[in-house]
């Protein structure tokens, strides 16, 4: 597997742990078993995690699946998504079932991502004070009206990621001037078209249900905050896309 995988019994010790698990954390086998799981974790993430290992053990429903920091034994800082879910066996005793995947790399991106998306917002800014400077020299009153909706559009047209609004029946309602490039699409040719079959295929490369997964999203915003999914070009060209949702209501 290439996910961590561990097991932990009711007083906080790893009783198993696969050979991925040792290369993530670059201990060997013999160092991770009966080792208290707290001993690999960063100081944000010890109390996290035990609060929530603990409330399990209690029966108390929480996210199975978040992220966490860990430190290596040469003292290297991972990112890790934790998924973890409690068993309990014949015998009535409860444990702990995880697997933890490496997401170093990707957290670096969107912190390189969220860098450049504050640089570009810095820079919308000054121009808009610019221009804004300008429209009060000559339309005072009505520069006072139109600032938050000039800003507002300036961020949109300028972001260097995709803005997409999708109705309730998954039907494309607005792509920014990225997203149309990005996926190849003229508004005439994308906007009232559904994202299935335009932006997004029935099935991704996996076979899982894409289709299905759009239907959930309208129906379970929530669960969808952030998502990873296979989208598509107009070309038909299928590329991987980090979508960060947010309900829109009346």
């Amino acid at each position: 597997s290439h996910a961590g995988i561990f097991i932990v019994d009711g007083s906080f010790h790893i009783t198993y742990a696969n050979e991925r698990l040792s290369t993530l954390l670059g201990y060997p086998p013999a160092e991770i078993a009966g080792a208290d799981f707290r001993n690999f974790l960063d100081t944000a993430s010890t109390a996290l995690v035990a609060d929530r290992y603990v409330r399990r053990q209690r029966g108390e429903v929480l996210p199975s699946r978040y992220e966490i920091g860990a430190v290596r034994k040469d003292g290297m800082h991972l990112n890790l998504e934790l998924s973890s879910s409690v068993i309990t066996g014949t015998d009535g005793k409860t444990i702990t079932i995880g697997q933890v995947l490496d997401i170093t790399e990707r957290k670096q991106a969107e912190e390189a991502l969220q860098k450049a998306r504050t640089d570009l917002e810095r820079r919308v800014e000054e121009r808009t004070a610019a221009l804004q400077q300008e429209i009060d020299e000559h339309h005072a009153t009505q520069a006072a009206l139109k600032q938050s909706d000039i800003k507002s559009r300036h961020l949109i047209d300028y972001a260097n990621s995709i803005i997409l609004e999708m109705s309730p029946t998954g039907d494309v309602i607005f792509l920014n001037p990225y997203g149309l490039e990005f996926f190849g699409f003229s508004e005439s040719e994308i906007l009232g078209k559904n994202v299935i079959g335009t932006i997004v295929a029935s099935r991704d490369a996996t076979g899982r249900d894409l289709e299905a997964m759009i239907q959930d999203i309208v129906r379970n915003p929530n669960k969808y905050r952030h998502n990873e999914n296979e989208n598509m070009t107009r070309p038909g060209e299928r590329v991987w896309v980090v979508w960060t949702n947010q309900p829109g209501f009346d």
